[in-house]
C-alpha cells in the first residue's frame, strides 16, 4: 500500500508541495484509492428525506381536498364547473382570474417543486431514494487504511472548526473503493507475508494466474 503513516503532508512519492489545509489532505486522500474515506452522513440524509416526506404529506392533503371539491361540482348543476376539473386548457386559464383555480395551481406547482426534490438530485437524473440506498450499500472502511488517514488527521490537524469532527462518528464512515483482499486469506497474507503486498497482491495474483494457466496449457497438451 502506498499511504503515507508519517508526519509528512503530502505523500512521499509525490515532488509537489501542499499548503496545509484542504489542499494536503486532499492530496494525501488523492495518493492512494484506498484513501477515499468520507462521511455518510446517514443522520441528515434520513432526516431530510423526512422532512420532505412531511411537506408531501401537506401537499396530498390539500390536492386530495380540492378533489373532493371538484366531485361535489360534478354531481351538481353548474356544467361548466364540472368541465374545469377536466380541461387542463381552460383551468390555466382559470387559475389566472379565479381565487380557488389561482390556490388549486400554486399547490400543483409546489408539488412538482418537492416531488422534483424528493425524487431526484439536481446533480444527477438518478433517483435521490436510489442514490441513497446505493449511500447504505458502501463497504465500512478497512481497518488499515483507515487507521492510516486517522494518523494523518491526527498528526498534521489539516481541518480547524468544524473540521476538526470529520472522522469522530466511526460508523458513519464509507470506503469509496473498499480495500484490496479483504478476505480471510488475503488479510492473513498482508499480516504476514508482507512483501507480497510491497509488491503489489494484483501482481502476485496475476503472476499465479499466469502461471495456472501454464499448467492448464501443459496438461491440454498431454491430454491431446
Amino acid at each position: 500500500m502506498s499511504y503515507q503513516r508519517t508526519q509528512h503532508t503530502i505523500p512521499v512519492h509525490s515532488t509537489k508541495r501542499y499548503a496545509a489545509g484542504f489542499s494536503d489532505f486532499a492530496a494525501y486522500i488523492a495518493s492512494d484509492a484506498e484513501l477515499a474515506i468520507y462521511r455518510r452522513f446517514d443522520r441528515l440524509s434520513a432526516r431530510n428525506l423526512l422532512y420532505l416526506q412531511s411537506e408531501l404529506l401537506e401537499l396530498e392533503r390539500a390536492v386530495d381536498a380540492f378533489d373532493e371539491e371538484d366531485l361535489r361540482e360534478q354531481q351538481g348543476p353548474d356544467i361548466d364547473e364540472a368541465r374545469v376539473a377536466r380541461r387542463w386548457e381552460e383551468f390555466v386559464e382559470l387559475s389566472g382570474n379565479r381565487e380557488k383555480e389561482g390556490k388549486k395551481m400554486k399547490i400543483i406547482k409546489e408539488v412538482r417543486r418537492v416531488m422534483k426534490e424528493y425524487h431526484t438530485d439536481d446533480l444527477a437524473p438518478d433517483l435521490a431514494l436510489l442514490l441513497q440506498s446505493q449511500v447504505l450499500k458502501l463497504e465500512d472502511p478497512d481497518s488499515r487504511p483507515l487507521e492510516a488517514i486517522k494518523t494523518f488527521f491526527s498528526r498534521n490537524r489539516p481541518l480547524l472548526g468544524n473540521g476538526h469532527r470529520l472522522l469522530d462518528e466511526a460508523d458513519d464512515l464509507t470506503a469509496l473503493k473498499p480495500a484490496l483482499g479483504r478476505d480471510r486469506v488475503s488479510r492473513f497474507l498482508q499480516d504476514y507475508c508482507g512483501w507480497l503486498f510491497a509488491v503489489g497482491l494484483s501482481s502476485f495474483a496475476i503472476s499465479i494466474s499466469q502461471r495456472k494457466g501454464k499448467q492448464l496449457a501443459i496438461q491440454h497438451g498431454q491430454s491431446d
